[in-house]
């Protein structure tokens, strides 16, 4: 990404986890989290982060997709 010339603050990474929010973070790049209810990124996992690294920069999206990984399922707000 240096040698594009973008700004990091341009820039959102995609698929975010435990591991990649503390490099983005480094580096000034915003970071993406697709949420998947059942697995992959939890709802659980995601309070977590936010916990612990805030919201600055950070984009969070439902992930649409079927079988076991479908936003069908309720997540409660535990903040609330």
């Amino acid at each position: 990404m240096k040698a594009s010339g973008i700004p990091p603050a341009d820039v959102l990474v995609d698929h975010g986890s435990e591991e990649t929010i503390k490099i983005t973070r480094e580096t000034g790049y915003m970071q993406g989290f697709s949420i998947y209810p059942h697995t992959k990124m939890s709802p659980g996992r995601m309070v977590k982060i936010l916990l612990e690294f805030g919201v600055h920069d950070i984009v969070i999206s439902s992930a649409f997709a079927t079988g076991a990984s479908a936003t069908r399922s309720r997540c409660r707000r535990p903040w609330r």
